[in-house]
């Protein structure tokens, strides 16, 4: 959902990527696809894709939950990047 929101924003010079740490290969689900639809979105083609270490070179993680996050740090990925 996340995904789909921000990438309907044309935001410029902004890749935006949903992984997930369990994910990979589920369509979303019919109540996301709704609520989205609800406001002019579709995203009802996306499939989850799990996090890979290509991804670890993002500029931003944003993080669903507190124990996502941790699984982050935990696997080595800084909080905040230095500049």
């Amino acid at each position: 959902m996340a995904e789909g929101y921000l990438k309907s924003m044309h935001l410029k010079d902004l890749v935006v990527l949903s992984r997930g740490l369990y994910a990979g290969g589920d369509a979303v689900s019919e109540n996301s696809a709704y609520a989205m639809e609800e406001i002019g979105i579709d995203i009802k083609s996306h499939i989850s894709k799990g996090l890979t270490p290509d991804d670890l070179d993002a500029d931003y993680f944003i993080c669903m939950t507190p124990s996502h996050a941790a699984a982050l740090i935990g696997a080595g990925i800084e909080r905040q990047k230095g500049s």
